[in-house]
């Protein structure tokens, strides 16, 4: 492992895209934070998309535990290639799973998420104490025209 390839160990079961928000009720705020209210002064009110509880605790795990296994002189391309492997507890859809701890590590590396290239490696299911480990790799971008070929041949192939 060099410092363009590292890794980072992310104890605990990660959160399943399918239970990452809830509905809660909120009280509506002025431009001042003030509470609105109705003419019979009751707080007006309404339904937002929150984080369940949880969620924003394991991000905040995985954003530390990037910030602390990032080498010092470690800087990101324009894409990123991200390898898990993950070690269950309970079997979840591994796209599911995704999507927490890539926000978190690109929250760590200060950039979007949409310059990564996740590849799920492998998948263990009934661990004891769950875990993730992710290597983070900066990505060549391939020659788009030498790309297209291969993938025209590939198709022709068929």
């Amino acid at each position: 492992m060099d410092e363009r390839n590292w890794l980072i160990r992310i104890p605990g079961q990660p959160p399943s895209v399918n239970h990452l928000y809830k509905v809660a009720t909120k009280t509506a705020k002025d431009k001042y934070g003030n509470t609105v209210t109705w003419n019979d002064g009751k707080p007006k009110t309404y339904r937002s998309m929150v984080k369940n509880d949880g969620v924003q605790t394991y991000q905040d795990a995985v954003t530390w535990y990037t910030k602390a296994a990032r080498p010092s002189a470690w800087e990101p391309n324009e894409r990123i290639r991200l390898r898990y492997w993950f070690h269950l507890k309970r079997d979840i859809d591994c796209d599911n799973a995704l999507k927490a701890m890539n926000d978190a590590i690109a929250h760590a590396l200060g950039i979007n998420d949409k310059a990564f290239l996740p590849t799920v490696e492998a998948k263990w299911t009934g661990e004891k104490e769950p875990f993730v480990i992710v290597e983070i790799s900066n990505e060549a971008q391939p020659d788009h025209d030498d790309s297209h070929h291969r993938i025209e041949k590939l198709v022709s192939n068929r």
